[in-house]
């Protein structure tokens, strides 16, 4: 486990990777030890290989996923934000599909269209580059997006068939017409300000 490394820019010329920090080598991985202490690094020995397949392709640069468990049937599900393009929040209903593949249905917004409308209905609704999500670990009820561009955390339910979307936290943006959206202060609910959220 890496710890103390600094983060990777996010929005910069090129996508950087972070400087890693220290390491910390799992017992069993290095030969002839209890593993290396922090800052250090494994050595010696190889971490045990996984298999990796692909879940769902052709999405318009997933930049979210966060992985749930219906409270009433015990089903795992997942939920990606598509950012850039997709302006967009999926559902896998069965993730671990992964030998005949997934189905990512869109679940809130539109793909290729950005906004910044709550709606009853979840296609309804729009987002502006939708970032980092994060489901409800209690029953798995509705997911948090951090919404990058609109400055805003929005909520989607996963219960309501329709998937309503409203704003919990920060004001929405306006390109044109919007000039206090973005910024720094804690406040209840739309009170509060955030510039350019990208996790939950």
């Amino acid at each position: 486990v890496g710890g103390g490394g600094q983060g990777g820019c996010r929005r910069c010329g090129q996508e950087e990777g972070g400087d890693g920090g220290g390491g910390v080598a799992a017992k069993g991985w290095q030969a002839g030890g209890e593993g290396g202490s922090g800052g250090e690094g494994g050595g010696g020995g190889a971490p045990p290989a996984h298999a990796v397949s692909t879940l769902v392709d052709g999405l318009s640069k997933p930049t979210g996923v966060a992985l749930g468990v219906h409270a009433a049937t015990g089903a795992v599900f997942a939920v990606v934000t598509e950012e850039w393009n997709g302006h967009a929040v999926r559902l896998i209903a069965d993730p671990g599909a992964t030998a005949t593949g997934a189905t990512a249905t869109v679940i809130a917004g539109k793909m290729w269209t950005r906004g910044n409308e709550d709606a009853a209905v979840g296609i309804n609704a729009r987002f502006d580059e939708p970032y980092g999500v994060a489901v409800d670990p209690v029953g798995g009820a509705f997911a948090l997006v951090a919404d990058w561009s609109n400055h805003a955390v929005r909520r989607v339910d996963l219960v309501d068939p329709r998937h309503p979307v409203a704003n919990v936290a920060g004001k929405q943006c306006d390109r044109i017409s919007d000039s206090d959206c973005a910024g720094h202060a804690d406040g209840v609910g739309t009170d509060a300000r955030f510039r350019y959220p990208a996790g939950v």
